[in-house]
């Protein structure tokens, strides 16, 4: 095996539908050494999902069709701008936001994946996958681990439905977890967000309503998309583990214990503790993303919403309602 090839990990993909935990369980995998997480959520494997055996670009190694698949489906140049702005920021309730340090050089790491990938004679979507985190770890300034005690990759999906099944049956070295909340938390969590002032794509993503997402069946589908992930994880028990929000949240210690033995890597006291390379993040006010959940769909939607919301889960299950 070459210098390169040893240096690409298998990959841990976190998914999930939008506020189901994926940024908190992201957070809590961030300081262990044998993790290298990818603090931005890239989407890069989705990306690829939603190209699948669509690609004879494949077998052309066609690296004009690859970067618009990056540009057009995933969030590879919201990395860039994040580096450039040396920051990002992390949502731990609907009004309550914090900001990271960025430190990364990506035009030397957007150049390094790219010219190691051409030099390969044969390309597939995991290796392509494996090739940019490779690189990322390796431009990622004060990186404060050991790069070579790295075992895994670590990135975060965008909820897109085709992601599971394509990972799992095209990135045969990779496992999963899929982060599971119940419908109303979701949807009371996602209504009503603050809007990122430098980033103008959330005065559209971050200011919906709780009205809108029920009118447009989110409970029905977020329950279709439970199904889903229990059937693949009955089929792939190795491979794909389902995360629920609550005890993430409120009992986070015995929970990583279970996604630590899942992904057989030394339990630490890190796993329990949000952080961002290494170093623990609160909001301004010291709010921590465990240990209490912030946005309970009891004290932000009405007995109406509620009621609507328990209608359309029961749709998704399939069953009859009044």
């Amino acid at each position: 095996m070459s210098e390169d090839h040893a240096q690409l990990r298998p990959i841990v993909l976190i998914d999930g539908w939008w506020g189901s935990g994926k940024s908190v369980l992201r957070g809590l995998l961030d300081g262990h050494r044998e993790l290298f997480v990818c603090p931005i959520q890239d989407s890069i494997p989705g990306a690829l999902a939603r190209d699948w055996e669509s690609g004879p670009w494949l077998d052309y190694r066609d690296t004009e069709q690859l970067r618009k698949l990056l540009a057009s489906l995933s969030q590879y140049y919201r990395i860039e701008r994040f580096g450039f702005n040396r920051r990002m920021h992390l949502d731990f309730s609907r009004q309550d936001r914090a900001y990271i340090d960025i430190d990364l050089d990506f035009a030397r790491f957007d150049a390094l994946w790219m010219g190691r990938l051409i030099a390969e004679p044969k390309w597939d979507y995991q290796l392509i996958a494996q090739h940019i985190y490779a690189a990322l770890l390796e431009c990622w300034n004060r990186y404060p681990f050991d790069r070579d005690a790295v075992r895994y990759f670590t990135t975060m999906d965008n909820n897109r439905q085709p992601t599971p099944r394509f990972f799992l049956e095209r990135f045969d070295t990779g496992k999963m977890l899929y982060t599971f909340r119940d419908a109303a938390g979701i949807i009371a969590t996602r209504a009503g967000r603050t809007p990122v002032k430098e980033d103008f794509r959330t005065e559209k993503f971050e200011t919906l309503t709780v009205d809108a997402l029920i009118e447009r069946g989110e409970a029905r589908e977020i329950t279709e998309r439970r199904a889903m992930v229990r059937d693949l994880a009955e089929r792939y028990p190795d491979r794909l583990l389902i995360i629920e929000f609550e005890p993430l949240i409120e009992d986070t210690e015995s929970t990583m214990r279970r996604v630590a033995e899942f992904l057989q890597i030394e339990w630490t006291e890190s796993l329990a503790v949000f952080s961002h390379m290494g170093e623990e993040v609160t909001t301004g006010s010291g709010m921590k993303y465990v240990g209490k959940i912030h946005d309970r769909s009891e004290d932000l939607l009405t007995a109406n919403q509620l009621a609507r919301i328990a209608k359309d889960v029961e749709l998704g299950r399939g069953e009859p309602h009044a």
